[in-house]
């Protein structure tokens, strides 16, 4: 799977929600993901496991609407 600029953009939204969720200590460091529907109906999540605060496009991967990875 090709990944877009779309996607890169939803993965930097996606970083910085990450970033200020952990500072105002929203969210426990790992606990639960964060995830944006793009346009083509696919979605870019956070993988699990991951401290919200230190994220990079690295650990923003894409699933289909059946959660499948692509």
């Amino acid at each position: 799977m090709k990944y877009t600029s779309e996607f890169f953009a939803a993965a930097e939204h996606l970083i910085d929600a990450g970033r200020v969720i952990d500072q105002k200590g929203w969210v426990p460091a790992t606990s639960g993901n964060f995830s944006v529907r793009l346009s083509d109906g696919t979605i870019a999540i956070t993988v699990s496991g991951k401290h919200k605060g230190h994220l990079s496009v690295d650990d923003i991967m894409l699933i289909d609407r059946e959660a499948n990875s692509l």
